[in-house]
């Protein structure tokens, strides 16, 4: 094989193989703005969890007092009750 035709060969190949680079670079870049979006909805995810942890503790709250108020009042009406009664 002649040196020209070897050299022609061989400056085919890095070619094909920069072609290639490049396509897995632009998939490097692809996968990454994939991680980011996905990072990103795993941040927005854990700030709404974290809200709605804060609301069900705010609703527990409330429904304590309202039933501490409820038993209140039935202590309240069985008095009334027993003072009606005599």
């Amino acid at each position: 094989m002649e040196e020209k035709e070897l050299l022609k060969q061989i400056l085919e190949k890095m070619t094909s193989m920069e072609k290639e680079i490049s396509g897995l670079k632009e998939g490097q870049k692809e996968h990454t703005q994939l991680l980011k979006a996905i990072e990103h909805r795993v941040e927005v995810s854990d700030a709404r969890l974290c809200r709605m942890e804060e609301d069900v503790t705010q609703i527990k709250g409330h429904i304590t007092r309202i039933t501490n108020h409820l038993l209140d009042h039935d202590t309240d009406i069985r008095l009334i009750k027993k003072m009606m009664s005599k």
